[in-house]
C-alpha cells in the first residue's frame, strides 16, 4: 500500500499513487491522525478521542500477581483489590474468667480482641454465657491493637459455657472472623462439720429408773429445704443424778446453714433446750 504524503490517501500500486500525486490538491484543512492518516478532524479534541480509541498508549502498569497490563496505577490498584485481595488473618481472642463459681455468685468475664492482621478492621464482638447475650459491641481495631470488653452474670445451678463470637466488617456486611469459649464449672458447696456438745443429767431418784438413755439427733439444714440429715444416735448409761456430755460431729453442708437438734427425750439448740415431761433427762 502506498500513501499520499499530501492528503494521506492510500493506493494499492505505486503507479496509482503517482497518478494521484499529479492531481492531489494537498491536505484538507483540519486535524489529521499522525499514525494512520485518518482525518480530517474538526478539532484537536476529536483527534485526541480518535487517538485514545484507535491508538491507545501501550500499557505501563503490570499486575505483580498475574501479569495483567493496565494503562494507569488506579486501574492496577482496582484490579488487585478485586482479583487478588489480601489474605484475611483472623483476630485472636483471650477470655478471662474463673474456673468455677458457687451458685448465685457474680462471675466477671473479660474478653480481649487483638487485630493481628496488617489492615484495620471493624469488629463486632458478642459475649454470651449459657446462651444469654451479655454484651454486643462493634468498633474499629487498628492493626496491632487490642480491645478488652467486660461483662458479668450470676452463676446458675449448673456449668456455664462462655462464648465470645467475633465478626469482621467486609465491604457491605458482617462476616465470621473468629470465636472462642471457656467453661465455668459450678462449685459444689464445701462440707461444713459442726461439733455439737450436749450435756445431760439423769434426774431420776430411784435406782434402776432412768439409768439408761438413748439420744437420737437429727439435723435439718435450711439450705436444703425440707431435707433432713441424720439421725445421729448415741446411747449412754448413767445412774440417778449423774451428768454426762455427748459430742456429735455433724456435716450440715455450709457455714451459713441453720440447724436444729431433736431427740425423743429433749430438744436441744445451740442456746439450750427443754425437758420432755415423760423423761428423766435434762440439758445441763
Amino acid at each position: 500500500m502506498y500513501q499520499c504524503p499530501g492528503c494521506g490517501a492510500w493506493f494499492s500500486t505505486y503507479w496509482e499513487l503517482i497518478d494521484h500525486v499529479q492531481i492531489c490538491p494537498g491536505p484538507e484543512p483540519g486535524y489529521w491522525c499522525p499514525t494512520c492518516g485518518a482525518g480530517p478532524f474538526s478539532s484537536q479534541a476529536e483527534l485526541d478521542a480518535h487517538m485514545a480509541a484507535a491508538h491507545p498508549p501501550p500499557p505501563q502498569y503490570y499486575c505483580p500477581y498475574c501479569g495483567a497490563a493496565f494503562s494507569s496505577q488506579a486501574e492496577l490498584d482496582a484490579h488487585i483489590a478485586t482479583a487478588h485481595p489480601p489474605p484475611v488473618v483472623p483476630c485472636t481472642i483471650s477470655i478471662s474468667a474463673p474456673a468455677s463459681a458457687a451458685e448465685g455468685e457474680t462471675v466477671s468475664v473479660s474478653a480481649t480482641i487483638s487485630n493481628v492482621s496488617p489492615y484495620h478492621y471493624s469488629y463486632k464482638t458478642e459475649i454470651l454465657a449459657g446462651g444469654t447475650l451479655l454484651l454486643s459491641t462493634d468498633e474499629v481495631i487498628t492493626s496491632g491493637s487490642s480491645r478488652t470488653y467486660n461483662a458479668a452474670f450470676a452463676m446458675p445451678g449448673y456449668d456455664v459455657t462462655i462464648l465470645v463470637w467475633v465478626e469482621r466488617w467486609s465491604f457491605d456486611h458482617w462476616t465470621y472472623d473468629n470465636a472462642a469459649s471457656r467453661v465455668v464449672a459450678l462449685l459444689a458447696p464445701q462440707p461444713y462439720t459442726k461439733q455439737v456438745t450436749v450435756t445431760v443429767r439423769n434426774t431420776s431418784t430411784r435406782g434402776g429408773i432412768g439409768t439408761s438413755a438413748t439420744l437420737e439427733v437429727t439435723v435439718g439444714a435450711r439450705l436444703r429445704g425440707t431435707e433432713r440429715i441424720g439421725p445421729f444416735v448415741s446411747s449412754m448409761s448413767f445412774g440417778p443424778g449423774e451428768t454426762k456430755t455427748i459430742q456429735f460431729d455433724i456435716a450440715i453442708g455450709s457455714t451459713d446453714v441453720g440447724y436444729q437438734l431433736t431427740t425423743d427425750a429433749l430438744v436441744a439448740r445451740p442456746d439450750g433446750g427443754i425437758i420432755a415431761s415423760d423423761t428423766k433427762v435434762e440439758v445441763v
